[in-house]
């Protein structure tokens, strides 16, 4: 028995003449295992962990800051998910405060390999936050930033 699985979009194909031909729908093998194709598709939902040990009050922009995958350019969380893609637009934290989490609905699928820049503020000041790292790619859909208090020691 074959399943059919209809997408709510067309995807293109080049056709023997070379003209392009829509698909809305995949045609699976019996026992595909449909969550493997659903989450290529899906939009992703990831945690954002931040916690301040300094002593003055920070904050994550989350709208401003931005992510990137292997094949993309730098955009926004915002721009990436649409208004109102995280549940606190800023994570503001007081000083020695507890950690403050924030969920963000991304349009691209968790299985992209992602790096994400954070903007975070004191007092005027700006600094950029890499997750995992200025250099590195992650599928992880927790991100705890740490401390991000330490960012801003000699200011």
């Amino acid at each position: 028995m074959r399943r059919t699985l209809f997408l709510g979009f067309g995807i293109l194909f080049l056709g023997a003449a070379g003209a392009p031909v829509a698909l809305d729908r995949i045609e699976l093998a019996p026992g595909t295992d449909t969550r493997v194709l659903g989450q290529a598709f899906l939009p992703c939902e990831v945690t954002v962990r931040a916690a301040n040990r300094s002593a003055r009050t920070v904050a994550v922009d989350l709208n401003d800051s931005q992510v990137k995958t292997k094949s993309g350019l730098w955009t926004t969380l915002e721009a990436e998910g649409g208004k109102g893609v995280c549940t606190e637009a800023t994570m503001g934290l007081a000083a020695r405060s507890d950690t403050k989490v924030s969920a963000c609905t991304l349009e691209s699928p968790c299985t992209q390999e992602r790096r994400y820049k954070f903007k975070l503020t004191y007092d005027g000041n700006i600094a950029w936050a890499y997750y995992p790292s200025a250099n590195g790619w992650t599928t992880d859909t927790d991100l705890d930033l740490g401390d991000i208090g330490r960012h801003f020691r000699g200011f």
